[in-house]
């Protein structure tokens, strides 16, 4: 599968997963899926964010988080948390790749921290399954 096949079947599955994060968790502002290389494939926006600029940004915190987790032995990042007084933001690698996505979520400070993880986290296995079942199928039968 074409790199860009990859990146258009990852926006097709995941959507309908992001939506559902959206509607049910409190406060969420936005919910993107980013490639490792910065760009947006797909996103639930309740506000207007400049999407292209966090794309990059989980991109890129991503792969800091990667750089730090195997520099002191824990081999690779899988989440990352920026925590405000007036909301956070969670990073999440989609499990199962390729290719290799981020779920980045914004929220408001009405959004309960465990329920969070807990959605972001299923929201994550979901998209990383849909990919995995999707993506090992034969080609005549996945498309």
């Amino acid at each position: 599968m074409s790199n860009a096949d990859a990146r258009r079947l990852a926006r097709e599955l995941a959507e309908p997963h992001l939506q559902r994060l959206a509607d049910d968790l409190p406060g969420v502002r936005a919910a993107i899926l980013a490639s490792s290389d910065g760009f947006e494939l797909v996103s639930v926006t309740v506000t207007e964010l400049p999407l292209s600029q966090l794309s990059a940004m989980a991109s890129a915190m991503q792969g800091l988080g990667d750089a730090l987790a195997r520099e002191t032995g824990l081999e690779r990042s899988r989440d990352i948390i920026v925590d405000s007084d007036l909301g956070k933001v969670v990073l999440m690698s989609i499990p199962g790749g390729p290719p290799p996505l981020v779920l980045m979520v914004v929220v408001t400070d009405q959004s309960p921290f465990g329920q969070l993880l807990l959605q972001c986290r299923n929201c994550c296995v979901a998209i990383g399954n849909d990919l995995k079942n999707r993506t090992s199928m034969p080609a005549s039968i996945a498309s």
